[in-house]
């Protein structure tokens, strides 16, 4: 915990936690339904692999490597809320 764990708001920590949740749902669907889009698209998945890979397919490769970022963003934003102190800091 925290130094102000005493003074948590648990209220505004619910609302951040459940705006998170659906964030990484979405972006999990989005990157589902991404990848049903690539299989309808290329049926040969090796080709896909490769284009990304060797950068030919740029805009698939910045797709990918955009989801993970957001991923990653959304991950380090779970660290930082797990301790209460930066819910402390927004309200």
């Amino acid at each position: 915990m925290g130094v102000n764990a005493h003074r948590n708001n648990y209220g505004n920590f619910l609302i951040i936690t459940l705006l998170h949740n659906y964030s990484i749902t979405r972006t999990l669907m989005n990157i589902f339904r991404l990848s049903l889009t690539m299989k309808n698209h290329m049926t040969d998945r090796w080709l896909l692999y490769q284009s990304i890979w060797n950068n030919q397919n740029c805009t698939a490769y910045y797709i990918i490597m955009g989801y993970i970022l957001k991923i990653f963003n959304y991950v380090l934003l779970y660290l930082l809320t797990k301790d209460y102190e930066l819910v402390y800091l927004i309200k």
